[in-house]
């Protein structure tokens, strides 16, 4: 059973649906983040975010 859930991205407040189920075809999966992105999210209280805050933290914060 896929597990689909309409959350809130805890950066900006936008809805968008996190398929957490199906990871594969995720929103989130379509933003590729460094190892210093991934480790820097990991230490960070946010939940899910959103692809376009994930974009801005793999582009703006780590180039």
């Amino acid at each position: 059973m896929e597990k689909h859930e309409e959350k809130y991205c805890p950066k900006c407040n936008s809805l968008f649906i996190c398929k957490m189920g199906d990871i594969a075809n995720c929103q989130c999966n379509t933003v590729q983040l460094s190892e210093d992105v991934s480790n820097f999210l990991s230490k960070t209280y946010f939940d899910c975010l959103c692809k376009d805050c994930l974009s801005f933290f793999s582009l703006l914060l780590f180039q």
